[in-house]
């Protein structure tokens, strides 16, 4: 490993493995697997035959995985970044759309940079995609990870983080004091000075923005953040005319163009309106004759089949997830090390004042499990 003389033959060699190999046996040496993992990737990225390895890379995941879809590996974000460099965005989704709640870095090896690594190319996937919302989750799980230092994926993460913050809610969003590292939350945003006072100048409008992307270009162009940045601009204006809609009926298209900041009049207004209208952020009509712009009421059917079916998914899955945080829980209370730490004290199932721990009939069973675990020490 590392000194690869032929990689074509390697990687042919690879692709075999990973898409014929038996899984059971591949779970059994999930360590070795992951190093050859990450040689193809460099592989890969040395010849630049990027969508070759999408489909082998994908069946090894499901393969280490095996029974636990949920299990995140090590070689995720190897997949997704694969993916990135070949732009397969779509493809990438198939594993990002698949919720992920365990690990096991002591079966393959996974490191703090891996998962790292993962939620911040997750992030750039949901973004090539146009789902910010997402995104925006996606680095700010990676900027929550308790750290010890700084990292130097978390900086970038923070960077892109503050440009979707913009995106999604139209300012930026503070992370939860509560869930982010003190070394994070001390020096993060001075090392992104460009960002935040990109932040600071949304609210002022579409000309402070264009100043400060001005000043900075040659930053936001090196960190690879300038089309978000545009679109951060982009979305500036389109705020500024979808504000229009609360207030009036009918208004002509030079109206919109002096109401949101906009250099090229008329016409640049009937861009963005035409876009935002197919993307479904405002219901309105052109009329081309006179140039003017009606807007029209949303009429959505919440009683349709369609509409239904989206909400009983979604009931589903939220009680999926709340059964897999229970199991979770249940295993936490049940491990022997939690009880020894957090309970050792306790004089026995009886708290110090002698009152009974208060426990759910659900729970019964966790309770004579941790009851007999104490009377075993």
């Amino acid at each position: 490993m590392g000194d690869i003389k032929d990689h074509n033959i390697f990687m042919q060699l690879t692709r075999t493995l990973f898409t014929k190999g038996d899984g059971y046996q591949l779970r059994m040496c999930a360590n070795k697997v992951n190093k050859i993992c990450k040689q193809f990737k460099e592989s890969l990225l040395l010849t630049e035959s990027h969508i070759t390895g999408i489909l082998p890379l994908q069946r090894v995941i499901e393969k280490l995985r095996g029974a636990k879809k949920n299990l995140l590996t090590a070689n995720h974000a190897d997949y997704l970044l694969i993916c990135l460099k070949a732009r397969c965005y779509r493809q990438a989704l198939v594993i990002l759309d698949v919720p992920v709640y365990e690990i096991d870095p002591k079966n393959d090896g996974m490191t703090t940079s891996d998962y790292l690594c993962f939620q911040y190319y997750a992030g750039n996937v949901y973004c090539a995609m146009k789902k910010f919302d997402k995104a925006l989750e996606c680095y700010q799980l990676a900027l929550c990870m308790p750290s010890q230092v700084l990292s130097a994926i978390q900086i970038e993460a923070f960077k892109k983080y503050v440009l979707v913050s913009l995106l999604v809610h139209g300012e930026f969003v503070n992370l939860p004091t509560q869930s982010i590292s003190s070394v994070v939350q001390r020096t993060v945003e001075s090392l992104a000075g460009p960002y935040m006072e990109l932040s600071r100048h949304y609210k002022k409008g579409v000309p402070s923005l264009h100043v400060v992307k001005a000043e900075h270009f040659e930053k936001f162009q090196k960190d690879k953040n300038l089309g978000l940045v545009n679109q951060v601009v982009v979305s500036k204006v389109r705020r500024n005319i979808q504000r229009l809609t609360d207030t009036y009926v009918v208004l002509s298209l030079k109206e919109i163009a002096e109401s949101a900041d906009l250099d090229g009049g008329a016409d640049e207004a009937e861009f963005h309106v035409r876009n935002m209208i197919t993307d479904g952020q405002i219901n309105a009509r052109i009329n081309q004759r006179d140039g003017m712009l009606k807007f029209l009421i949303w009429e959505e059917d919440y009683a349709s089949s369609a509409m239904l079916n989206k909400l009983d998914a979604k009931i589903c899955e939220v009680m999926g997830l709340s059964q897999k945080l229970s199991n979770i829980n249940k295993e936490i209370l049940l491990n022997p090390m939690y009880i020894q730490k957090t309970m050792a004290q306790e004089k026995g199932p009886l708290g110090e004042e002698g009152k009974e721990r208060r426990f759910g009939d659900e729970d019964m069973s966790v309770k004579k499990a941790i009851e007999a675990s104490l009377r075993e020490q």
